[in-house]
This record gives C-alpha cells, sequence and structure tokens, in this order.
C-alpha cells in the first residue's frame, strides 16, 4: 500500500467503487464533482447516498478490514484525493474543517441506520422533541425503572423552565408533582469535570434530551438504548475507546437515543468547539474508528433484523459480537469460551425479540453451548455457534451469513 495521497480523476458515470471490492487500506476525499453510493437498503436519509465536495467515504472498509458495502458512481465528472488510513489522524488534525465535515457525515450516516435499524423495530412516534421526556417518564415508570424517570422528570422540568414559550412549560407542574411522587429528593448528576464517572444504571442522557456534548469511554461500558412501542430496544453495548453521542451535538438535534451506564464508567467529555484542541491525532484516528466499526455493525444489524426467526436473530447476533472483536483485536481464529458482559434479557431487547415467547426461544434457551449466567452469556465453541447458523440458513433458505465469512 502505498503511503503518499494519490489525485484520481473520473468522467461521469465511471464507477469509482464497485461493491464487494476489497478496500486496501484507503479513504478517498470528494474535491470536485458528485458522486452516488448505492446501498442495499433504502435509508430514509437521501443525501446519506451522495457525496459532494469536501465529503468522504471508504472510511469504514478501510478501517473494519471489510469490503465495500455498495457501489459507488460519479454523477459528475469528478477529482478525488486518495489517501492512506494510516495517516488519517495526523490528516484530520490538521485540516480541522474536513474533520468535523467528516464527523458530521458519518454521525449524519449512523443517525440514518439509526433510524431504519428502529423502523425495522417497529419504533413509532418519535419526533425529537424535549417535551417527550415527560412521555418517557411514564414509560420508564411501567418499566420499573424509577431512576431514569426521575432523571427523564427532572430534564424536562429544567427544560420547561428556561423555555416558557415551549408548548411543555404548560405541564411543568403536573412534572414537579410526578417527580415529587417518584423521588422527592432527586437531584440530577452534578458533570461539571472533563473527566467523570458515571455509576451503573445511571443515564449519561435520555432520548429527546438536548446536550452540548458528546463522551469517549475511558472504562466501563455504555448502553445505547431507545423507547420502542413502550419497551427498551437495546441499539448497542459500547465499551472503552468508543464515542457516543456526538450524533445529536454535531447535527444540532436532540438525541435520538439514551446512554446509560452498563457497568461503572468513566468517561472523558468533549464540546464540538473545543474537542480538536482537547485530543491527539491517536485519539482522533480512534474516534473515527470507532465510528467506523458502528457503521459496520448497524449494517449487519440491519441484515439480521430482517430475520423473521427470533432464534435466528439471536444467533447471528452473536457471532457479529464475536465478528467485531476479532476486528478490534485482530484475532484470525475461532474465538472459544467468551463471556459477554450482558443478560439474556439484554440480548433479546438487541435482536428486538424482548416480547417473544420463549417458546419461540426454545432452540436458543436449550443450547447447552450458550452459557446464560447471572447477568452473562458465555459462548463455549464458535463453531457450534456457526452450525446453528447454517441451520438457520438452511431452514430459511437465506443467505444470512454471507457478511460475517
Amino acid at each position: 500500500m502505498s503511503s503518499e495521497i494519490k489525485v484520481m480523476e473520473f468522467p461521469r458515470g465511471a464507477n469509482v467503487i464497485l461493491k464487494d471490492s476489497k478496500n486496501d487500506g484507503y479513504f478517498y476525499l470528494v474535491k470536485s464533482g458528485k458522486l452516488e453510493v448505492q446501498s442495499d437498503y433504502e435509508l430514509d436519509d437521501r443525501e446519506v447516498g451522495i457525496f459532494d465536495p469536501g465529503e468522504t467515504f471508504g472510511l469504514v472498509s478501510a478501517l473494519t478490514n471489510k469490503i465495500f458495502l455498495g457501489n459507488i458512481v460519479a454523477i459528475q465528472p469528478s477529482v478525488i484525493l486518495r489517501i492512506p488510513v494510516s495517516n488519517l489522524g495526523s490528516y484530520v488534525k490538521l485540516h480541522r474543517e474536513s474533520c468535523i465535515k467528516m464527523m458530521r457525515s458519518y454521525s449524519q450516516e449512523l443517525r440514518s441506520l439509526d433510524r431504519t435499524l428502529s423502523q425495522d423495530a417497529k419504533k413509532t412516534g418519535w419526533s425529537g422533541q424535549p417535551e417527550n421526556l415527560l412521555l418517557d417518564a411514564d414509560i420508564y415508570l411501567k418499566l420499573r425503572k424509577p431512576e431514569l424517570a426521575s432523571y427523564a422528570l427532572a430534564r424536562f422540568c429544567e427544560y420547561a423552565e428556561f423555555n416558557p414559550d415551549s408548548s411543555g412549560f404548560a405541564f411543568l407542574d403536573r412534572a414537579k408533582k410526578k417527580l415529587f411522587e417518584v423521588n422527592l429528593e432527586y437531584k440530577l448528576p452534578q458533570r461539571n469535570e472533563t473527566v467523570f464517572t458515571a455509576k451503573k444504571g445511571e443515564p449519561v442522557f435520555l432520548e429527546n434530551e438536548k446536550s452540548e456534548y458528546f463522551y469517549i469511554i475511558r472504562s466501563g461500558q455504555i448502553t445505547i438504548s431507545r423507547i420502542v412501542n413502550e419497551s427498551e430496544f437495546i441499539l448497542a453495548i459500547l465499551g472503552p475507546g468508543e464515542i457516543f453521542g456526538e450524533l445529536s451535538v454535531l447535527d444540532e438535534k436532540t438525541r435520538m437515543a439514551s446512554a446509560i451506564a452498563h457497568s461503572d464508567a468513566e468517561l472523558m467529555r468533549l464540546g464540538k468547539s473545543t474537542f480538536m484542541d482537547q485530543v491527539g491525532e491517536k485519539v482522533l484516528q480512534k474516534l473515527f474508528e470507532s465510528m467506523a466499526r458502528r457503521i459496520w455493525y448497524m449494517h449487519q444489524r440491519l441484515s439480521i433484523m430482517s430475520m423473521e426467526d427470533a432464534s435466528a436473530r439471536v444467533y447471528n447476533h452473536l457471532h457479529m459480537l464475536l465478528s467485531d472483536i476479532r476486528m478490534r483485536t485482530g484475532h484470525t481464529g475461532t474465538i472459544d469460551d467468551h463471556e459477554f458482559n450482558f443478560s439474556v434479557d439484554d440480548l433479546r431487547k438487541m435482536v428486538g425479540a424482548g416480547d417473544s415467547e420463549e417458546s419461540e426461544l426454545i432452540t436458543f434457551f436449550t443450547d447447552p453451548n450458550i452459557i446464560k449466567g447471572e447477568g452473562t452469556i458465555t459462548v463455549h465453541k464458535e463453531a457450534l455457534l456457526q452450525d446453528k447458523i447454517y441451520y438457520f440458513r438452511k431452514k430459511s433458505r437465506r443467505n444470512v451469513l454471507r457478511a460475517f465469512i
């Protein structure tokens, strides 16, 4: 792989990238012209499929060592820079505007993938307004999560008091009364330091909330979830080195998902206007690696969520998580006796099977290769897990493994 930046020119109608082709370690920046990406999934944001001057692509396949997920075609005569991914950290550190634009572009794609995934999970009624925190509080009480309900009520009261012209102001007294009933001594967490600790079960933020910060996980785990049909749908459980919360900050919109400490977690808080000065090249490289992995992860989840059989979704999801470990660690063989730090209930929420009858998951519950602990799941032999995936593949006559091998 060359370490030099190369200028490439394409006429209108030319294939810039072919789907399923291998990325040899480069990402690309559009200097002029316009490109269109053709994806397997019709995302609800048309702009995600267009690359204009100053925008980049190829980062996901370069950083995850995966093939390109779609075709990219020049719809105007275009000039493109091919940049070695090993130079990513130094490149974005020197090109501040390009860095922000890249983060906004990948964040927009993640937001669109998230919306599409939630639609697959029958998400309805999200309007992205802080007033919805009051409705969320009622749902958290039904789910027997008074800590999250108290946080949602307190944030709603805070928002309504500072926005007396908002539609939510009329419900301020009701929210205060309910907060008093749920927890009369509740106070919002005070997080004024750049680095702070979120205790297990404590929200970092909730969906529909406004905020100006995003976060890097230094230790511990964070659950990213959404309310879907009055149930919790887990989008991801993130670990050290991963970034979250950047979508709403870069887009200047309300939170689309909640971030809750899965364990005690040490977090670094970053602001949109200051993070470039707070972190070095290596951290910037890691930030983009994290975003690239999450995009890959979301594409795989879309494929999994399209499966009708709940057990097939469970097995494929576990295998996807093992593939993610290989991607992060460089491990090349099978992974045996790996313990995941989440419960069976968490796993069911990850694959949209939270309300499924146990009879629909009988294969999973009776499988001796999957050890169900107290808050943990252990895959004994990955090869046996793959056998189950092949079984469901044959049963459904669908190619559900192609993305993973």
